[in-house]
């Protein structure tokens, strides 16, 4: 006499993939060191916003003074309403 019931099941754990998965990092949308040695001429002002954030290259040079800052404020305080904006 057969037994009725449910057929045999299978349990098998899933196969780890032996193929190397690829790791993209994202594309920088502009290469730095391309016309490095003339950036302040030749390249666009977006390109210079982006290498000058993420690179620290292509950055305008604060214009030093005497006291280290870029502007004395102790000059021509007097006069200061007509200091520009």
């Amino acid at each position: 006499q057969k037994q009725q019931g449910c057929p045999p099941t299978t349990t098998a754990m899933p196969q780890k993939s032996t193929t190397p998965v690829a790791t993209t990092t994202p594309h920088a949308p502009y290469d730095c060191t391309a016309g490095l040695a003339a950036w302040e001429t030749g390249w666009s002002g977006s390109k210079k916003n982006w290498c000058c954030q993420h690179k620290d290259l292509g950055c305008p040079q604060a214009v030093a003074t005497t006291t280290g800052l870029p502007y004395d404020c102790n000059q021509d305080f007097a006069t200061w309403e007509n200091w520009a904006a």
